[in-house]
């Protein structure tokens, strides 16, 4: 870096007449780096000039007491606030972003010529606070920023729709101003989105990605329907018990399902600007929430190329491990790795186990995906269930023939077909290649992840509720057929049939009719 005359001296004057003391006093070129970033403007986005400042902590949460105070408001300082008052050794800055014309909070931890890794939060406004147990465990390794997104945390609440691909260009101009290179970018819940899209749009300056209990990414139903299921332990209970518990589960799915295929008022707001200001854009957790659960990430999910390390609490009771079963078949390198008996931040929860794990992925990111390698053998028989509970299938099959049946699982399987009747059913990592319809549902309820079909049609269902997410249907008819009132939902599935070819996210119900993917679905 190219060093300007004086202007350590100056910065240094101007920080100490601003009572500003987080300054490392071990790195000697920092000064004169931070006034370079301060008297530089760069326009990262092609939005204009983005600008750096360096701030006060102790003046900011001073100003926001006084505020409270104005109001007849008592603001109480949390013990993450006490944290970030009284480390000395972090520096503190607003950078101004033209995404949301408004200035965004950074924390900076770190010597500026080690690696550098960028921290996103997700909703809440804890914000950057989030990682708190995580920047003294890295800050000596690395090149730590991490901010907090505009309407969370110091950054103030602005006018917009804070979805994740407005956030990733949040993130890319203060990526930009801190002059990162090749960076980590990590990102936990509505942050592991964020941090998604950034590496789907601007994977060329990652060199790897953790996601950390990403939230949203399946399509909003399938999401959604995650808040009704019951802890996955409760399946160790008798038969009865199970079909209760089962029973309970599909009725509030099911709610949800039609509560969410009848016209939809958001799409409407979500088209004018003004509007979406009027509704939503005065609570960020609901405009952040509401935009996260609208955001398509088809393309997002099976094109990043960037090395992945998945992190999720097996017991996450907010964004389901699917997610993450999902995203560790569609991306190109991944691996997916599960903390037990830890929820939704384990950050927080497990931070000794989430430091060391992330440590460990840090210093090993994954490989390409090795190919799949389940077949349909020709010698292979068929497998009948009828009226089980609670069963677990895998292996190579014929055929699969489920009736009556509750709760059956088939986890790595393959087979030509699967008919389902009368009965609920899980599918995980499934290949199926059929010379006919590779599945059947009628009166049932399936769900599948990961699940590949290579057959004349793919799926025939009659009054039938089926959710698949990374589906692929390769067909040379139709991939869909629908007789009785069925719902069909897809997350991150692709489709190469005569009709379409092309990734689809979206939510259909019909009748007596061949799905057409060349009109959207509930979007």
């Amino acid at each position: 870096m190219t060093k300007r005359s004086g202007g350590g001296r100056w910065m240094q004057w101007a920080m100490l007449s601003m009572g500003l003391t987080a300054i490392a006093p071990t790195q000697a070129d920092l000064l004169d780096v931070i006034a370079e970033r301060v008297t530089s403007s760069r326009d990262s986005d092609g939005g204009g000039a983005i600008k750096i400042s360096p701030v006060n902590i102790r003046q900011i949460y001073k100003q926001r007491q006084q505020a409270a105070q104005e109001q007849g408001d008592d603001y109480t300082l949390t013990e993450f606030d006490e944290e970030l008052i009284a480390t000395d050794r972090w520096r503190y800055f607003t950078v101004h972003n033209t995404v949301f014309d408004s200035d965004v909070f950074v924390l900076e931890a770190g010597d500026v010529n080690k690696p550098t890794m960028i921290l996103v939060h997700g909703l809440g406004q804890n914000g950057l606070r989030d990682w708190l147990n995580v920047i003294p465990r890295f800050e000596k390794e690395y090149h730590i920023i991490a901010l907090d997104l505009p309407g969370f945390g110091l950054s103030p609440t602005t006018e917009g729709e804070y979805s994740p691909t407005n956030y990733a260009s949040v993130v890319h101009q203060v990526a930009g101003v801190f002059g990162a290179k090749q960076y980590v970018l990590i990102g936990h819940s509505m942050g592991g989105a964020v941090a998604l899209r950034y590496a789907a749009d601007y994977g060329d300056e990652l060199r790897q990605l953790v996601l950390v209990d990403a939230a949203g990414i399946l399509y909003r139903t399938a999401y959604l329907k995650h808040a009704v299921e019951f802890p996955a332990e409760l399946y160790g209970l008798s038969d009865i018990s199970v079909k209760l518990i089962t029973g309970v589960e599909e009725l509030g799915q099911a709610l949800i399902e039609t509560v969410t295929s009848l016209p939809d008022a958001v799409n409407y707001i979500r088209k004018f600007r003004q509007a979406w200001n009027k509704t939503l854009g005065l609570n960020p957790n609901v405009n952040a929430a509401t935009a996260l659960v609208y955001e398509d990430f088809a393309s997002a999910a099976h094109e990043t190329r960037v090395p992945t390390s998945i992190i999720w609490g097996a017991d996450d009771g907010v964004a389901p491990l699917r997610t993450g079963v999902m995203l560790n078949d569609t991306l190109e390198k991944s691996r997916l790795h599960s903390i037990a008996n830890c929820g939704h931040t384990p950050m927080r929860e497990k931070p000794a186990q989430f430091n060391a794990l992330l440590a460990e992925v840090l210093a090993s990111p994954p490989p390409q995906n090795p190919p799949s390698l389940l077949k349909v053998s020709a010698q292979a028989e068929k497998l009948v269930i009828e009226g089980e509970t609670n069963q677990f299938y895998s292996g190579e099959y014929s055929e699969v023939e489920i009736r009556d049946s509750t709760a059956i699982h088939l986890q790595n399987l393959s087979a030509k077909r699967i008919k389902v009747t009368d009965s609920s059913v899980n599918l995980e990592n499934v290949y199926l290649a059929a010379d006919t319809t590779a599945m059947i549902a009628v009166h049932a309820i399936v769900d599948g992840t990961n699940v590949t079909m290579a057959a004349n049609s793919g799926i025939l269902a009659d009054d039938s509720r089926i959710d698949l997410a990374n589906a692929t249907l390769i067909v040379d008819h139709e991939a869909i057929n629908v007789g009785d009132d069925s719902q069909i939902i897809l997350s991150a599935s692709q489709v190469v049939s005569p009709g379409f070819t092309g990734y689809v996210h979206g939510q259909y119900r019909t009748e007596n009719a061949t799905i057409d993917f060349k009109k959207k679905g509930l979007q």
